[in-house]
């Protein structure tokens, strides 16, 4: 775990979306000696590149619980929102669009997906609270 705090606003996480998925783990753990950790019951890894490193994963969230993802492939950065329905009211409000509204992560978070008025796909994440389980409470 990282020796720095990550509050909200700030980028958390950084997602490699790909159509192959054992490829890209190859290729990046070869490349980067990457650590890399399978998430059991979905199609998702678990990437640290150093202890300082943001956390990221190779495989969309999104298809990992069932979802049509916003994008195909390419990256897509996650910042930690306060509150996710005002972030995601002023994300509309500013002229973006909703893609993913806050979904649960199979226990261990939620996600959302929007685009901004430039056309970026960007993620926001926040981790489920020691101990609970995001299906049995939203917040």
């Amino acid at each position: 775990m990282a020796h720095w705090t990550i509050g909200p606003g700030d980028w958390c996480h950084i997602e490699l979306l790909t159509g192959d998925r054992d490829r890209a783990k190859r290729f990046y753990g070869s490349v980067f000696g990457w650590e890399m950790e399978d998430i059991p019951g979905a199609d998702y890894t678990m990437v640290r590149t150093s202890e300082d490193g943001i956390e990221g994963g190779i495989g969309g969230l999104a298809q990992a619980i069932g979802l049509r993802p916003a994008v195909a492939n390419g990256i897509v950065p996650y910042i930690r929102p306060e509150d996710f329905d005002k972030v995601l009211a002023a994300v509309v409000a500013s002229g973006g669009e909703v893609l993913i509204p806050k979904t649960d992560v199979m226990g261990y978070g939620w996600f959302a997906h929007f685009r901004d008025p430039d056309g970026n796909v960007i993620g926001l994440w926040d981790d489920a609270a020691e101990g609970a389980s995001t299906q049995a409470e939203n917040r």
